[in-house]
């Protein structure tokens, strides 16, 4: 994972469910370990009762625009 992306989430203050929205994003070599963020989500979901969705993909053009959102 890539952990100055969590870092900016943690001092921006963001949410829970911005962070589920958007941790695809965060996998930084995912060819390499297994992908578990769809499951993550779908547990989320379940416990919660909320309708999460991945909103980002993979690579770093949006790691930089998660970056620069406020």
């Amino acid at each position: 994972m890539r952990h100055h992306l969590f870092d900016d989430w943690l001092k921006k203050n963001k949410s829970v469910d911005f962070v589920l929205e958007n941790l695809e994003a965060a996998n930084f070599d995912p060819e390499f370990y297994a992908q578990c963020e769809k499951d993550i989500i779908t547990n989320y979901n379940k416990q919660t009762g909320k309708n999460i969705k991945s909103k980002s993909k993979r690579g770093i053009k949006s790691v930089f625009n998660l970056l620069s959102k406020k």
